[in-house]
């Protein structure tokens, strides 16, 4: 978590049950948001991966996912959740190509968000983010009441994003042989 307060099971998630997270951004000038494991092996160099997630708006209404290498570039998108709208997309030149994304409403004010890039070889590094933005930008002074809900992240090595299977806790998921994680 960076700079931001994770709340556990306090709305429903498009799967109907109470297992939804909001994540509320404190009042510092920074980025605010989610940083995944740092995933580093020679392997996962030119890789193509895919970072998917549920979210909604809970005072914010833009999100951006990234996939950093942890040095110098990051591949980005970013979500207007309120509208349905996929606002941008950007990619660090020195270590990432190919980055789309895909945005579908699944119902309830929920969206499934994915970013999808290729990781190149400057790095072993790869880090997926979900972050807030205040819809101009992830760096901002938060006002420590705005987030949004999320749910169901998952990050794998794929050129698209698969069906969710959701981490039991105590359980390994092996439904795909690509999943990295599931949360």
């Amino acid at each position: 978590m960076n700079n931001a307060n994770r709340n556990s099971n306090v709305t429903i998630a498009p799967d109907g049950t109470l297992t939804a997270d909001s994540f509320i951004e404190n009042g510092i000038l920074t980025e605010h948001g989610i940083a995944f494991a740092d995933y580093y092996d020679n392997a996962f160099m030119n890789k193509t991966f895919t970072l998917s997630a549920f979210v909604k708006p809970f005072g914010r209404s833009v999100i951006t996912l990234s996939m950093s290498n942890y040095t110098n570039a990051d591949a980005r998108a970013n979500f207007n959740i309120s509208t349905g709208a996929i606002l941008s997309y950007s990619n660090g030149p020195q270590d990432f190509t190919d980055v789309s994304g895909t945005m579908t409403n699944v119902g309830n004010g929920w969206y499934r968000c994915s970013l999808t890039a290729t990781k190149l070889a400057f790095s072993n590094h790869i880090v997926p983010n979900i972050m807030l933005n205040n819809g101009s930008t992830t760096y901002y002074a938060g006002d420590g009441i705005s987030g949004a809900y999320i749910w169901g992240a998952q990050f794998e090595i794929s050129s698209t994003m698969s069906e969710y299977v959701p981490k039991v806790a105590g359980s390994i998921v092996k439904r795909f042989s690509n999943r990295i994680t599931a949360n």
